[in-house]
């Protein structure tokens, strides 16, 4: 069963809202992520595109 860590996207950083994961540096380390509550309403492209280049980066 995976385990949920709650967290947010600053800066191209994830900031640890909870608890946060032991990780050990050896092994590379699978993150989920999902989006909740944003309203891109407000968002320009240029900032839409810069969000997904940020979200693209955690998952390599």
């Amino acid at each position: 069963m995976l385990k949920t860590f709650k967290a947010i996207l600053k800066n191209n950083t994830l900031q640890w809202l909870d608890e946060t994961p032991k990780i050990n540096s050896e092994y590379p380390v699978n993150v989920y992520k999902y989006l909740s509550k944003i309203n891109y309403t407000y968002l320009t492209t240029s900032c839409l595109l810069l969000f997904a280049s940020c979200l693209s980066s955690l998952g390599n």
